[in-house]
């Protein structure tokens, strides 16, 4: 009787869930204005396009470090709400490893990415929102 309570307590643990992981994409990537690598010779620089902070543009989850290219793509299913609201939810990763991204820029110029431990973790959502132009795009990643 003894042994089976230990072995019916180790497969409830085993069950259990891992913590939720939950945080928020900064509104906006600060960048160096005017700093090129490199300039030709005989070439004079006027960086114009550059913007001192790129805004958020999106964000999402994909199942492999930054450093694969391409990426581990993950195929989330998204869900449309009113006000401008969108929800993705994303399987966790194929290895039990997922990184979550945030966009900076028109058309993702810049990506941050946090790794998220896919132990014990089904999925990741990803919120976004944004109430009306000029307001900032908010996006919020929670793995569970």
């Amino acid at each position: 009787m003894k042994a089976f309570l230990i072995i019916a307590a180790a497969a409830l643990a085993s069950l259990a869930t891992a913590e939720e992981v939950r945080f928020t994409c900064p509104d906006r990537y600060l960048t160096k204005v005017g700093e090129l690598a490199e300039k030709p010779s005989g070439w004079r620089d006027a960086v114009a396009t550059v913007r001192p902070a790129l805004p958020l543009s999106g964000g999402g989850v994909v199942g492999g470090p930054p450093t694969l290219y391409p990426p581990a793509e993950l195929h989330g299913n998204t869900i449309t709400g009113k006000g401008g609201r969108m929800e993705t939810r994303y399987p966790v990763g194929p290895d039990g490893e997922s990184w979550a991204f945030c966009e900076y820029g028109r058309g993702g110029d810049i990506q941050l990415y946090r790794r998220v431990d896919g132990q014990g973790r089904r999925e990741c959502i990803v919120k976004s929102s944004q109430r009306q132009p000029p307001d900032p795009l908010k996006v919020e990643v929670i793995c569970r």
